[in-house]
């Protein structure tokens, strides 16, 4: 540093430590001193003897003014809270308003902290990544059978490889007890090295080095043995094979994208019947740790190339998805129209907007009440207060409220959490709550509040000049009045924007729900065939079809409501060379369409009398529970269903008669379903074909009849029991699975009828507040007008006017930030509403109505006043 910039930085210090003579009687003194001192004793010992004179000096000011400080803020401290405690119901406003926005805040910052902190907890996360495949418009997770092996060979990138293979539901037995489990899944050994999912028993670099060895989650463990020890006991899958316990994993934490209760080698695939080593069965999820993160373009680079010399010109394209990013960016799975990060940014937006309201209160009433306090700050600066002290005062009242208001807030969270838990299905507990980390960001929160509420009291009141505010009564001008107007404007606009959006969510959900789904849902229950119930399903069906209980019976190889195997490269009579549809398809069994009461717009259904409709050989592309190697011979004569959406894509017109190949069959269309849904409502009607192979039924689809459910269930009940009676019977609704489709939306929508609850609780919670004051101030008006003949219903509506009119600004403003941001959201959707006025014209009707409730009996008492008291008074 330059003895100039030391010279003017020691000035600056002195300017601050003491008044301007003074400090101009310091500076002259040393400046003399050191000049004596460089004639006398020299330059350097001048230098020296300056430095030391310099700290003599200024450090006892530092002192004083650090104690002076100190004294200053215990003063401004014990000054406002007799100003909190003179003012109580404004206090108890503020305090009121700004802990129930902050609980709100620190609720939704909880959920996006939950959902940006999914998958971190693996020790090598940034390492890890998915194999995607594209093709055309369409993207999926699923890879062929041998990529993991030959990416392990081929790409030097990648350290370890990982399959993942779903085996479905599967019937666990120990002993006597037995149940279904759904998240079961068949993986490599190298899973165990890639994921951090810690053994509690067993060896990690063994646990699954057998065809026969099984580790099961802690949890699962502990329903089925209890206190005892698991490990080494045998258990039976699907009554057929028997498993030793070769581990026990720790549960899967809540926050992982990958999710499983029992696991078992991927070579046990051989044994039912799945070729392993066939490059055209696409039903793995295929993971990769890489040495190092910055390979990524180098390697899928690589995987690119593997990719067009196995599959030529039809080759897709692997995209490498890291896992720390699944869950916000490539998570989208049925039932979850979008990226879950347009939800993450729209918590995030509205816990600040949340925030911004219950700040916007505190500001407005400190600076309603400018003039009231004018006196004070004049009064304050005549004795020598300075503007810095009166703005650590104002500051130390908004952080005491604050602070008082955080506190409240951590305790409404606490009391809270289990309800919020349950209605955001997340797991957050007290002991994740109070970490040091969370801590830290809430106080920091808080500090930030704080700091913003009482910036504009702060700063403005200080500004007052002691000879004015003296003279007599304030005149604060428009100044304030249009920044409170402006505020409160802003407050309701924000709070507007939060309710025009929720009941957004609640029309598309309210759409999405009572949109019908192509068929007759209702009585309709689905089963779960595992073992020897799927080589039993014709049996259950005849018993079943007898049964008076019983209107109908079918079964199908796809989950009922969630359709996934789909395939490329179809082939039909007429097709246009550059046309190559991604096609979604099942087996189902003749009777399926007639069960389901699917209408037939062209042609006929499957028919028994017609043997040329079975297709029992066909290949499924390694999606069936019976596959055949590649070069089988499927039947030529089988029969397809086709909906409307794929024969709009084959070009229209009836294409019954007309040949179809695909699946490694050489078939002919039979007939044309009306569209329907298939998978969630919230995707698109894709095109589908279906083909007759009872062989393949993994579902057993039954409809009840209308009337008594209970009996019906119990009739069906009996006859499962009867013919399988080591399989435990559980069966869904059809609407329950629909129902689930929704959960997202539906949570979404829960949540935003809070937050706009709340918001607009907090908004009018302030209103009331500034009501009541600016009628106290206008008591002396009220009383003249009143004297000159003005009536109560019309100063109640001359007061009440000047707010709504703040209110209709506030839905004025918000409107086109909705439409945009509704507009965004609703685009995630293949069938979705109309923005029209009705959810605007809705948030204005409820915003006004919830301002002139909350201003309503103030006004009116206000009006009701004796003009002659109120003159005297005044």
């Amino acid at each position: 540093m330059t003895a100039e910039k030391r010279a003017s930085a020691r000035k600056d210090l002195l300017s601050r430590l003491v008044d301007a003579e003074m400090a101009a009687s310091i500076r002259e003194d040393l400046a003399y001193q050191q000049s004596r001192d460089r004639i006398e004793k020299g330059a350097l010992s001048a230098t020296l003897r300056h430095m030391v004179r310099l700290f003599a000096t200024i450090g006892p000011l530092l002192i004083f003014a650090a104690i002076g400080g100190l004294t200053m803020f215990g003063i401004s401290i014990r000054m406002a809270r007799r100003n909190l405690a003179k003012h109580k119901g404004f206090s108890l406003i503020n305090i009121a308003g700004l802990s129930i926005g902050m609980a709100a805040c620190l609720f939704l910052v909880l959920w996006v902290q939950d959902e940006l902190s999914f998958d971190a907890f693996h020790e090598n996360a940034p390492e890890i990544f998915r194999v995607d495949v594209t093709q055309g418009n369409n993207r999926s997770a699923m890879t062929p059978y041998p990529l993991g092996p030959a990416l392990e060979q081929s790409v030097p990138e990648v350290e370890h490889a990982a399959r993942v293979a779903s085996l479905g539901t599967v019937v666990l037995r120990v002993g006597e007890k037995a149940s279904y489990e759904s998240a079961a899944r068949a993986v490599d050994p190298s899973f165990l090295r890639i994921f951090s999912f810690p053994l509690l028993q067993g060896n990690p670099a063994s646990a699954l080095s057998g065809p026969h060895s099984l580790i099961l989650t802690e949890s699962t463990a502990r329903k089925y043995f209890g206190a005892e020890n698991p490990m080494g006991r045998t258990v039976t899958l699907d009554g057929r094979f028997d498993f030793m316990i070769t581990g026990i994993m720790k549960d899967v934490p809540s926050n992982s994208s990958i999710r499983h209760d029992l696991l078992v080698p991927l070579e046990f695939m051989r044994e039912i019947g799945w070729y392993i080593d066939r490059w055209g069965s696409e039903n793995v999820t295929t993971w990769v740790k890489l040495g190092d993160r910055n390979q990524v373009n180098s390697a899928q680079d690589k995987i690119s190339g593997l990719y067009r010399d196995r599959f030529q010109t039809r080759a897709p394209e692997p995209i490498l998805v890291g896992l720390t990013t699944i869950n916000l960016y490539a998570s989208a799975q049925p039932g979850q129209a979008a990226q879950k990060i347009q939800t993450v940014r729209l918590f995030g937006g509205l816990a600040a907007a949340i925030l911004l309201i219950a700040c916007i209160n505190f500001m407005n009433l400190a600076t309603a009440r400018s003039s009231k306090r004018a006196l004070e700050v004049g009064l304050r600066k005549t004795v020598g207060a300075r503007r810095r002290d009166l703005i650590g005062q104002f500051y130390g009242e908004s952080l005491l409220i604050t602070a008082f208001a955080f506190l409240l807030a951590l305790a409404l969270v606490s009391v809270f959490l289990p309800s919020f838990n349950a209605l955001t299905g997340k797991a957050l507990t007290i002991r994740s709550f109070l970490r040091v980390g969370y801590l830290l960001v809430f106080a920091g929160i808080a500090a930030l509040t704080g700091l913003i509420s009482g910036s504009y009291p702060a700063l403005f009141l200080s500004s007052f000049l002691p000879a004015k505010v003296l003279k007599g009564p304030l005149r604060t001008g428009t100044k304030s009045g249009l920044v409170r107007k402006a505020l409160i404007v802003t407050q309701f606009a924000t709070a507007v924007v939060v309710l025009a959006g929720t009941f957004v969510v609640l029309q598309q959900l309210h759409f999405l729900r009572s949109r019908g789904v192509g068929y007759d849902k209702d009585q309709l229950i689905y089963l779960g065939l595992q073992g020897e119930t799927r080589s039993g399903f014709q049996v259950l069906r005849d018993r079943l079809i007898r049964d008076a209980n019983v209107a109908g019976v079918s079964g199908l190889f796809q989950r009922p409501t969630s359709f996934g195997s789909r395939i490329d490269g179809a082939d039909w009579e007429g097709r246009a060379p550059d046309q190559n549809p991604t096609i979604f398809y099942s087996a189902v069994d003749p009777h399926y369409v007639e069960t389901l009461k699917i209408d037939i717009v062209e042609g006929r259904p499957f028919s028994e009398t017609f043997p040329g409709d079975y297709a029992d050989e066909i290949l499924i592309n390694g999606s069936m529970a019976r596959n055949v190697p590649e070069g089988a011979v499927a039947n030529p004569t089988t029969g397809f269903l086709i909906n409307e959406e794929l024969a709009r894509i084959m070009g229209g017109g009836n294409p019954v008669g007309k040949r179809l190949s695909m699946l490694g069959a050489q078939g002919v269309i039979v007939g044309v379903m009306k569209n329907f849904h298939f998978q969630s409502l919230q995707q698109k009607i894709e095109p589908l074909a279906l083909f007759a192979s009872p062989t393949h039924v993994r579902f057993a689809v039954i409809r009840l009849p209308k009337g008594n459910i209970s009996q019906a269930l119990a009739s069906v009940r009996t006859t499962w029991e009867r013919i399988f009676p080591d399989f435990p019977f559980e069966y869904r609704f059809y609407d329950e699975d629909f129902g689930r489709m929704f959960q997202a939306e539906a949570r979404l929508a829960a949540l935003l009828r809070w937050a706009a609850g709340l918001a607009i609780f907090v908004a009018c919670l302030g209103l009331l507040g500034l009501a009541s004051f600016l009628a106290e101030q206008r008591t002396k008006e009220i009383g003249i007008r009143k004297t000159l003949g003005a009536t109560s219903s019309g100063i109640t509506l001359m007061l009440s006017k000047e707010f709504l009119r703040w209110v209709v600004w506030g839905n004025l403003i918000a409107a086109p930030i909705v439409y945009l941001i509704a507009g965004r959201w609703l685009r995630g959707y293949a069938y979705r509403i109309s923005l029209d006025a009705s959810a605007f014209a809705l948030a204005l009707v409820v915003t006004l109505t919830a301002a002139f409730l909350t201003i309503g009996r103030q006004t009116i008492k206000t009006a009701r006043l004796n003009p002659a008291r109120c003159i005297k008074d005044e």
